[in-house]
C-alpha cells in the first residue's frame, strides 16, 4: 500500500485553511455578541420619573378620583346615619 504524503500534506493544509476560517468567524461573532451585551448593559434601565406637568396631571385626576369616591361613599352612608 503506497500512500501520496504530498497529497495528505495537500489536504491537511486545506482541513487547516477551513479550520482557520471557522476559528476567525467564531471570534468576530463572540467579539459581536460581547459588544452587544455590553451596549444593553450600558442602557439606562429602571424607573421613569415623571415630569412636572405629568405629576400635575396625575394630581388633577386624583382629586376627581378621590372626590368621587368621597361623593360615592357619602350617598351610600347617608340612609344609614339618617334614622
Amino acid at each position: 500500500m503506497s500512500v501520496d504524503i504530498e497529497s495528505v500534506i495537500n489536504h491537511l493544509r486545506k482541513e487547516t485553511e477551513n479550520l482557520d476560517t471557522v476559528i476567525d468567524s467564531l471570534t468576530a461573532l463572540r467579539s459581536a455578541l460581547h459588544e452587544a451585551r455590553s451596549a444593553a448593559a450600558k442602557q439606562k434601565r429602571g424607573r421613569k420619573f415623571m415630569g412636572e406637568d405629568e405629576r400635575k396631571q396625575v394630581a388633577l385626576r386624583m382629586k376627581k378620583y378621590w372626590a368621587a369616591r368621597r361623593a360615592e361613599k357619602g350617598k351610600s352612608h347617608a340612609g344609614i346615619h339618617s334614622r
